[in-house]
């Protein structure tokens, strides 16, 4: 299974005033399937049904049509916008925005084979799996784009010939809710079943996901001899 990847980064920072400087990073990206494998399916075939069924344990479900779908690697498109002040007094504040976009799910290689179209009753292709509906019901997720803002600051301090230096951060600082990934099921084997589960509105396999942290916190405090 081959993988593309194509994009450009670039950083850039800009020193406004002696105190207060600008700074810029960014990554334009393109990470897709490149190629389209063959996939098999391996069970144990411990049991004497299952030793009747296929005594190899194996099922060849053809080619996956992959080619061309997102690789679920987090945003694609990335951009942070920070500016930082510091004071003659030794301390400083700092705010970066964060913009997150293009980012997949990972799909099911499963429901992109031949196999996912065929009825097992008949082994013919569902009558209704035409490639407009096929294409619409397997259009691969994209998560919702994502901006979040963390704020740092610190402070030192010249105490008895001793340094003591504190520095806090927060970040996702407005405590956004985000979904960070997530992953389809291949619980539904065809297309008449991912049909019919879709059309309950509440699927019971559908797509599952994980979350961003929301707001947090970090304290850290040193003392320099």
């Amino acid at each position: 299974m081959d993988k593309l990847h194509k994009g450009i980064e670039l950083g850039l920072e800009y020193q406004v005033s002696a105190n207060v400087k600008l700074s810029l990073a960014g990554n334009l990206g393109e990470y897709v399937y490149a190629s389209s494998p063959q996939v098999q399916i391996n069970f144990d075939t411990a049991g004497a049904e299952e030793d009747l069924i296929d005594p190899e344990g194996n099922i060849d479900l053809g080619v996956a049509k992959l080619k061309g779908l997102k690789l679920a690697q987090g945003p694609q498109t990335a951009f942070a916008f920070g500016t930082e002040y510091r004071s003659p007094k030794y301390w400083w504040v700092g705010a970066t925005t964060n913009y997150l976009a293009n980012n997949f799910i990972n799909i099911s290689t499963i429901t992109r084979t031949q196999s996912f179209l065929l009825d097992p009753d008949t082994g013919q292709r569902f009558p209704d799996a035409t490639d407009e509906n096929v294409t619409r019901i397997l259009k691969q997720q994209k998560l919702e784009d994502i901006y979040l803002l963390n704020v740092v600051g610190g402070k030192s301090w010249l105490v008895n010939k001793k340094y003591v230096s504190a520095f806090v951060s927060v970040n996702n600082a407005f405590d956004k809710v985000f979904r960070s990934g997530g992953y389809e099921q291949s619980r539904n084997g065809n297309y008449g079943q991912l049909k019919q589960d879709n059309l309950s509105g509440t699927p019971s396999f559908a797509p599952k996901y994980w979350y961003g942290y929301g707001r947090t916190y970090f304290l850290n405090l040193a003392i320099s001899f």
